[in-house]
């Protein structure tokens, strides 16, 4: 009796201790998932080109960042 109860408790902790390893696996399905997503990320690339100014609590200074083509030039006025 206390084999059989034995056996049980160690098969049951065998499968909760499997249960609980498996909710770490990752999301990847195979295949050519991560290609596509790149793909749809350059899609979704924002164009940021022009001059953006940043304004700080002192009115009298700020930064001012210009994006022309693969140049940024930051500027503190």
């Amino acid at each position: 009796m206390k084999t059989r109860l034995c056996v049980a408790a160690a098969l049951g902790l065998a499968l909760a201790s499997t249960a609980g390893l498996t909710g770490c696996g990752s999301n990847y399905a195979g295949g050519d998932a991560p290609v596509q997503e790149a793909e749809e990320q350059q899609e979704a690339v924002l164009d940021l080109a022009g001059t953006w100014k940043v304004e700080g609590s002192d009115p009298d200074s700020w930064q001012e960042l210009t994006i022309s083509g693969d140049v940024m030039t930051i500027g503190w006025v």
